[in-house]
C-alpha cells in the first residue's frame, strides 16, 4: 500500500508520529502477527479484480504487482515476493475479522514517512508480511476502493512545522511632519499579530507607549507634539494574541517637528508676460507665501495663497527677462509659524508672445519682411530680404525658453540675402526676429537634423 504523503504534508515538516490502521474483513486463522515493511522498489496496480471471496486471486492485468513481478508482465522483483527492508517498521496482532487494527507509530514508521516527505521519489509504500511459516494464515483487508469509507486504510501522521522567529520591524521612518504631529512608518514583519510603539521627546525622561491593534496598517499618526522639537521612537512585534511571544525592541528612529517648506518647484506655461508657478503640497500647511521678482535682485513681491493651492499664475512680466521665485509654508492662518523659504527657482520669459506669428506677419508692418529657406533647416539657412533702402537691421535668434542664441547686424542694401550657420543648433523650434529702428517682425524656424 502507498499513501501520497508529499501532497498532504508541507515541505519542511518534521514527522512526530505515524501509525497505520487497516480493517480486516476475512481470515483463515484468527491470531497472527502481521508486520509492515518499507518497500524499496516501485510497483504497479492494474484493473484485475478477483471474484467471490477473492482468496483465489485473478489473472494480472498490466501493470499489476504479483509474487514474481513488481510490474506485470515484464518487470520482476529483485527477490520474489517483493523488494523491501527486512526489518519491520511496525507490527500488530490481528485476530477476528471485521475489526480495525492499528500498527503503532515507531521510530521506523516515523523515519519512513519523513523520508517520503523529504524525498517523494523514495515513496514506494509498505508491504504487509504475515506468518508465512504455516498454512491457512491468509488475511484480507479492505482497500481504498471499499464502499465504506470509514473502513479504508488510514495513515495517521502528527507533524510539526519549524517555528518562525518573532522578529522586530525594520526600516523605521517618519513622514508628514508638522509643528505638532507626525506619521510613523515601519515595514511589516512575518508572523506579526500586532505591534507596540514607545517613544518620547529627546532629552526628556517621559516615555509614551502606543499599542497597534491586530490588522491595523503599518503606520501610526501621533499628535500633540511640540513645535521645533526632536523625538525618538522604536517598535516591537507581538507574534501571539496573548502577547507572550514578542520580539526585541527595534533600533531607534528620530525626527523633528517643524513647519516645512514645499517641494518640487517648477515653472510652466512661460510666455512673454506670464508664467505658472508650481509646487507640491506640505502636510499641516495653512497657506503658502510666494516671494519673487527680477533675478538677482533682493526684495520683490510677496503673494499669499490658500493651502489648497499647488500653483499660482503670474502676469504683467517683461519679455525676455529672467525672474526668480521661492515659497514657504504658513503652519497657522496668522502666519506666525512659518517654514524657511525654498531655494530660488529661476525662469526667463519669452522675448515676445509665445503664440508665434504666421510667416510674413509681425506687428502689422508688412513693409518689413524676410524669408527663411530651407525651413526646416539642418546646417545653413538662407535669409532673403524683400526691402531695399533700409537702414541696418538687427537679426536675433531665440530658443523656446526665450534665451538668445545668436545676434547680428546686417545691411540689406549691401546684400539682399545672407546665410545663417545653424550647424551647432539642437533640433527644435526657434524664433528669428528682424528689427529695424521702428519695426519688428518674426518667423518660426525649425531645426531638424
Amino acid at each position: 500500500m502507498k499513501f501520497d504523503v508529499a501532497s498532504m504534508i508541507p515541505a519542511g515538516a518534521t514527522i512526530i508520529s505515524a501509525s497505520l490502521t487497516l480493517t480486516q474483513s476475512r481470515d483463515k486463522n484468527h491470531t497472527q502477527t502481521v508486520s509492515i515493511h518499507k518497500l524499496t522498489s516501485d510497483w504497479g496496480e492494474g484493473s484485475s479484480n478477483a471474484s467471490g471471496q477473492e482468496g483465489g486471486g485473478a489473472t494480472p492485468i498490466a501493470p499489476d504487482a504479483t509474487w514474481q513481478m513488481r510490474m506485470s508482465p515484464t518487470t520482476a522483483w529483485s527477490t520474489a515476493g517483493g523488494d523491501f527492508n527486512p526489518f519491520a517498521s511496525s507490527s500488530t496482532t490481528v485476530m477476528a475479522p471485521d475489526v480495525a487494527y492499528t500498527w503503532p507509530s515507531t521510530t521506523m514508521t516515523v523515519s519512513d514517512v519523513q523520508d517520503w516527505v523529504n524525498n517523494p521519489a523514495n515513496n514506494h509504500g509498505w508491504i504487509l508480511i504475515n506468518n508465512e511459516a504455516v498454512n491457512t494464515t491468509a488475511k484480507r483487508f479492505n482497500s481504498r476502493e471499499n464502499s465504506n469509507a470509514s473502513s479504508r486504510p488510514t495513515l495517521t501522521i502528527t507533524y510539526m512545522m519549524p517555528s518562525i522567529p518573532c522578529n522586530e520591524p525594520d526600516s523605521l521612518w517618519a513622514s508628514r511632519l508638522t509643528p505638532g504631529s507626525a506619521r510613523l512608518h515601519w515595514n511589516p514583519t512575518p508572523n506579526a499579530v500586532c505591534y507596540q510603539i514607545r517613544g518620547g521627546r529627546a532629552g526628556f525622561p517621559f516615555v509614551v507607549t502606543l499599542n497597534i491593534a491586530p490588522g491595523a496598517p503599518e503606520v501610526k499618526d501621533v499628535f500633540g507634539l511640540s513645535n521645533q522639537s526632536c523625538y525618538w521612537w522604536q517598535i516591537r512585534t507581538f507574534c501571539d494574541t496573548a502577547k507572550t511571544d514578542s520580539s526585541v525592541w527595534s533600533g531607534i528612529d528620530t525626527f523633528c517637528t517643524n513647519c516645512y517648506p514645499p517641494t518640487n518647484l517648477s515653472t510652466t506655461n512661460i510666455s512673454s508676460n506670464g508664467a505658472v508657478l508650481n509646487w507640491s503640497s506640505q502636510p499641516g500647511a495653512a497657506a503658502y507665501e510666494i516671494n519673487g521678482g527680477l533675478a538677482g535682485i533682493s526684495g520683490g513681491v510677496n503673494i499669499v495663497v490658500g493651502s489648497f493651492n499647488t500653483s499660482k499664475p503670474v502676469f504683467g512680466l517683461n519679455a525676455a527677462t529672467a525672474y526668480q521665485w521661492r515659497i514657504r509654508t504658513w503652519c497657522d492662518t496668522a502666519g506666525v509659524r512659518k517654514s524657511a523659504y525654498t531655494p530660488f527657482e529661476i525662469f526667463t520669459t519669452m522675448p515676445f508672445s509665445n503664440r508665434l506669428p504666421n510667416p510674413g506677419s509681425g506687428n502689422g508692418n508688412l513693409d518689413l519682411s524676410f524669408a527663411l529657406q530651407p525651413n526646416p533647416g539642418r546646417n545653413e539657412v538662407e535669409i532673403i530680404f524683400d526691402q531695399e533702402g533700409m537702414d541696418n537691421l538687427i537679426l536675433s535668434v531665440f530658443n523656446v525658453k526665450g534665451e538668445l542664441v545668436q545676434k547680428a547686424s546686417y545691411n540689406p542694401d549691401v546684400a539682399e540675402r545672407l546665410w545663417l550657420d545653424v550647424s551647432n543648433y539642437s533640433n527644435g523650434l526657434y524664433v528669428v526676429t528682424l528689427q529695424s529702428s521702428t519695426k519688428l517682425v518674426s518667423k518660426r524656424l525649425v531645426i531638424q537634423k
